[in-house]
């Protein structure tokens, strides 16, 4: 019995010495090639990052686009109680949350940029300007359903609540946007419509 619990010992101390080996031969390779790879790679990445006074800096920045992000939405929940409360049409509050709800982050990110030192009235017409112009190549169906839901919002032709028959699907409003309706089937499903 004494034997082979010697020759399992014996195998495994000779298992664990080759292992032994094996690992401080790849930790040498390691140091002799890797090594001067990652620390060169580190020092780059050291070199990219700011100075570590910079970093409240850019905390604040961080800060201002969260607190920004959750203003928008209070204030468009604001807007949508207030229409509720006041008895306004439910489309016409939906409309100005919306309006606010992206104004509002607007001039967020006017304050963002300025807090990164970027130039806002140049660097802004510039933005708007090349914006206009993609969104005037690319997005003509879009601008079309936007078009579409600017007329909606003015004349009405229907509101929220209303049973409407669009594209021969027919069901009631649940809500218009400035590019689509959404409206629940006759089917219980809630489809939305491009405006145009």
């Amino acid at each position: 019995m004494a034997v082979p619990l010697v020759s399992a010992l014996a195998l495994a101390v000779g298992s664990g010495v080759k292992s032994l080996l094996w690992f401080s031969a790849a930790f040498r390779a390691f140091q002799e090639f890797c090594a001067p790879e990652l620390r060169r790679l580190l020092s780059e990445i050291r070199g990219a990052l700011p100075p570590p006074e910079a970093f409240p800096r850019l905390m604040g920045q961080l800060a201002i686009a969260l607190v920004a992000y959750r203003a928008s939405t209070i204030v468009a929940g604001g807007v949508r109680e207030y229409c509720v409360e006041n008895h306004i049409d439910v489309t016409t509050g939906m409309f100005l949350a919306e309006l606010l709800r992206y104004g509002t982050l607007l001039l967020a990110s006017i304050v963002f940029f300025q807090a990164f030192g970027i130039q806002t009235p140049r660097s802004f017409t510039a933005i708007v300007t090349s914006l206009t112009l993609a969104i005037g190549l690319s997005l003509q169906s879009v601008l079309s359903n936007f078009a579409a839901g600017i007329m909606l919002l003015i004349f009405r032709p229907y509101s929220v609540g209303d049973k409407v028959k669009v594209g021969g699907r027919v069901g009631f409003v649940y809500d218009i946007s400035l590019l689509a309706t959404r409206m629940d089937t006759e089917d219980n499903v809630r489809i939305q419509v491009p405006n145009s």
